[in-house]
């Protein structure tokens, strides 16, 4: 009896494909490294918003940082009262 054959062949068959991707990566990052280079000088130009419309995106942001905090001492809140709820449930059930 023979055993192991099989993974024998599976270790030169991961092998070959391993040899195979490495091969492939090093002809694609010559590919990325000029994409790169010439992706670096793409200027980008924005539109500058009016007064009115910044304060209106900041109170929108406040109002956004706002109702996330209330959210999040609620949660607090929620999850206290629920390990306070359950250890009295085990407390009383296993002690």
């Amino acid at each position: 009896m023979s055993f192991g054959a099989g993974h024998i062949a599976d270790m030169l068959s991961r092998l070959r494909v391993n040899r195979e991707l490495l091969k492939m990566h090093k002809h694609r990052k010559n590919e990325e490294e000029g994409f790169i280079y010439f992706g670096s000088h793409l200027e980008l130009k924005f539109r500058e918003g009016t007064e009115e419309e910044k304060k209106r995106i900041m109170q929108k942001i406040r109002a956004d940082v706002k109702r996330q905090r209330l959210m999040e001492k609620g949660m607090l809140v929620l999850s206290i009262v629920l390990f306070i709820i359950a250890f009295g449930w085990f407390a009383r059930n296993f002690v």
